[in-house]
């Protein structure tokens, strides 16, 4: 299963008495009851009453966001973030901007589309600059970003092999000592934890 952390909240809530329509409240129902399968974890249910909410309420940003964790959770980061930049485009408060920027750059990142993620993520710094998530996240990212472009230099054929194996064979007695002082760096390396990165995918009801 994806990376993702699943928390009710009741940070953007609203209740009966705030519909101000049937299609509202209409909508109301169905992102309840899309909340109560992805709380068991049956997402494709979620999925449905979510799609059917939207056709009831388009302009609500938290269906937005509830749809794109679902979808996340199906294993469809691609459309995921798409969700969520729906969601960014009609979020009628700071707080719910930043929430959907977020997890859109973080589904961007889960589909390898790394430069798109790190321009989410700055977007989502404007809005607060010390949120830590943010920046473990796009540092994370940028070291996956070294890691892929040294394994593309790998394995490409020596064109002079034989003069390349004269040259290795008199650096080997050098590489012997540089691996010996090296030895103790690469243990103390391997005592670090690895960085995970932070995960924002909460549900809004």
């Amino acid at each position: 299963m994806k990376r993702w952390i699943f928390c009710l909240m009741l940070l953007f809530s609203f209740s009966a008495g705030t519909a101000t329509s049937a299609s509202t409240w209409n909508s109301y129902l169905l992102n309840r009851k899309a909340l109560n399968s992805l709380k068991k974890e049956n997402f494709s249910e979620g999925l449905h009453d979510l799609l059917a909410a939207l056709e009831s309420d388009p302009l609500n940003p938290r269906l937005h966001l509830n749809l794109g964790m679902t979808l996340f959770a199906l294993g469809e980061p691609d459309k995921a973030a798409k969700a969520f930049l729906a969601a960014g485009k009609l979020a009628t408060s700071a707080e719910e901007k930043y929430v959907a920027l977020f997890d859109e750059a973080y589904s961007l990142g889960e589909s390898k589309q790394i430069d798109k993620a790190l321009q989410t993520y700055q977007q989502a710094l404007a809005i607060k600059p010390d949120a830590e998530e943010v920046k473990v996240n796009i540092e994370l990212l940028l070291a996956s970003q070294g890691k892929q472009g040294k394994g593309e230099g790998e394995g490409k054929p020596d064109q002079d092999g034989k003069q390349s194996s004269q040259n290795n064979q008199g650096q080997g007695d050098r590489n012997q000592d540089d691996k010996k002082n090296n030895q103790g760096q690469g243990d103390q390396q391997k005592q670090k934890p690895k960085r995970k990165s932070r995960v924002r995918l909460r549900a809004r009801i």
